[in-house]
């Protein structure tokens, strides 16, 4: 007999009368606060310091950006950029949610009152209204942003009176939107590809793919049709919030439990100060959702069998190649902010395309028996490893490089040579990042007149970023320059390129002491 997960345990439990969860609840507070481990208050205290310094540090900057002195018209057609990077905003958040749940509980809440006689709704229901709070704030931020870059000055206070209900209850659509992707797979995977059509469009809108010669119409009509049309939406906004709390009790357990363990391992993540916790979340969560079929492998010799491996990932993973694809016009959008933007853009761009197929390296590093079984040393599963972020990086710099030397402000020159130049730097960045491992919290911290810094994280920073600014130097101070490469520079960068790979290759061979 094989024993059944606990959730399927609690979904087919016999009905009984459940259990109030707030006198649960309120019995579990006075345990905690009887054994002096309530710490609430200073949770509060630290997250209200928090927000006072980062309001002190950036609030003036931030103000100057989100309400200028002189605002562009929607009637203008310059607005339309910044109109579609603003409206990137609320899909921004819908794959923030669809990635957190957005209905779970916490760990605790799962381990001993998920299982108990209570109802699931009045369990569910305070993490829900927390998500559509936060994301109502997210909604209404977003519009006072549109009002204070739109709208003319000075700013009625019936406008603000009206755009930020309307941006809240737009958050509140996200939200619900993402709710219930969570409880039907189908309308989740829908929804998802419909908000990557959106995304391109806008990227391309925000890119100058097409650029208007007028801008936004706004339309005019009855000032009575105004109210009318406000009760309706607020009438199906609270018709769709009702159905989501009755969705709250039919909601399948493992769908909590995904959720909750997704949720929890990100907290754990930022608590620690562990960011590989979040990335073998991503990756579990990722690899658990999907139905894989079983592929019949060609006969290859065993230094090849890396590549092969890293192939068949990219072929399981289509979604990642089409964001990769859309990805190769934020260097051009990025032409429009300050000099250094472009460059920050492309060399993370860049990573972020050769880190695709790492995971595999992290995987060799922390498991290395399964080398031993393939009968493969430390330097031919680093060299099959490599090929593919070769591959990868080198594509999408030279794409990203050649689509803003069309569309962006940088002059003509030879982009795309330079971007397949730099591939083999930014594919030796992204394997050594991924060597790394967990973050050393055992080294002595560094005193600052700021207080204390610890060693550990900022190394964990900068791994790999130190060998990508050293070995991309020579295209890092042509985009910061803003000048057009000459083919002297593409090939001193490739030889830096090559020879970095070369010589990190070299050093492969002190990874057989820990096969």
């Amino acid at each position: 007999m094989t024993a059944e997960p606990v959730t399927a345990v609690a979904d087919r439990a016999a009905p009984v009368r459940p259990v109030p969860v707030r006198r649960l609840r309120r019995w579990v507070r006075a345990r905690r606060r009887a054994a002096g481990i309530e710490g609430s208050a200073g949770t509060i205290y630290l997250a209200f310091m928090t927000v006072v310094i980062a309001v002190a540090l950036v609030g003036q900057k931030a103000t100057g950006v989100v309400w200028p002195h002189h605002p562009a018209p929607l009637a203008d057609a310059g607005a339309v950029r910044p109109l579609a990077l603003l409206a990137l905003l609320p899909l921004a958040l819908f794959a923030l949610l669809r990635r957190s749940g957005p209905l779970a509980v916490s760990r605790a809440d799962l381990g001993w009152l998920f299982l108990t006689p209570v109802s699931r709704r009045a369990l569910l229901a305070p993490g829900a209204l927390a998500g559509l709070a936060g994301a109502a704030v997210v909604g209404a931020a977003g519009a006072a942003v549109a009002v204070g870059r739109f709208a003319a000055r000075p700013v009625h206070p019936v406008t603000l009176a009206a755009v930020l209900p309307a941006g809240a209850a737009f958050g509140l659509v996200v939200a619900l939107a993402a709710a219930w992707s969570q409880r039907y797979g189908r309308l989740g995977r829908v929804l998802d590809v419909v908000a990557g059509v959106v995304a391109v469009a806008l990227a391309g809108l925000a890119a100058g793919v097409w650029q208007p010669t007028t801008g936004v119409a706004v339309p005019s009509g009855p000032a009575a049709a105004a109210p009318v049309l406000a009760g309706l939406a607020a009438i199906l906004l609270l018709s769709a919030l009702v159905a989501t709390v009755r969705l709250l009790d039919g909601l399948p357990a493992h769908l909590v439990r995904d959720a909750t363990e997704t949720r929890g391992s990100y907290l754990d993540a930022a608590v620690a100060v562990e960011p590989s916790f979040a990335v073998d979340a991503g990756q579990r969560r990722y690899w658990r959702s999907r139905a894989l079929r079983s592929v019949r492998l060609r006969r290859v010799p065993a230094w090849a069998l890396p590549m092969q491996h890293d192939l068949l990932v990219l072929r399981r993973r289509p979604a990642r190649l089409l964001l990769l694809a859309v990805g190769t016009l934020g260097p051009a959008v990025a032409t429009a902010g300050p000099r250094w933007l472009p460059a920050v853009v492309t060399f993370g761009g860049a990573l972020a395309a050769a880190t695709t197929t790492v995971d595999a390296v992290r995987r060799d590093s922390a498991q290395p028996a399964l080398l031993r079984l393939l009968g493969l040393t430390g330097r031919q599963a680093l060299t099959g490893r490599l090929a593919a972020p070769v591959a990868l990086a080198a594509v999408w710099a030279a794409a990203a490089l050649s689509i803003t030397g069309l569309l962006g402000d940088l002059p003509a020159g030879p982009w795309w040579a330079l971007g397949l130049a730099l591939g083999p730097a930014v594919a030796v960045a992204a394997v050594r990042r991924a060597r790394v491992g967990n973050v050393r919290h055992d080294l002595m911290p560094i005193e600052t007149p700021m207080g204390s810094l610890a060693t550990g994280p900022l190394l964990w920073l900068l791994s790999g970023l130190d060998l990508l600014v050293l070995l991309g130097a020579p295209a890092l101070l042509t985009l910061l320059r803003g000048v057009a490469p000459d083919w002297q520079t593409v090939l001193v960068q490739a030889a830096l390129s090559i020879g970095g790979l070369v010589f990190y290759l070299s050093r492969a061979d002190r990874l057989d002491s820990r096969l």
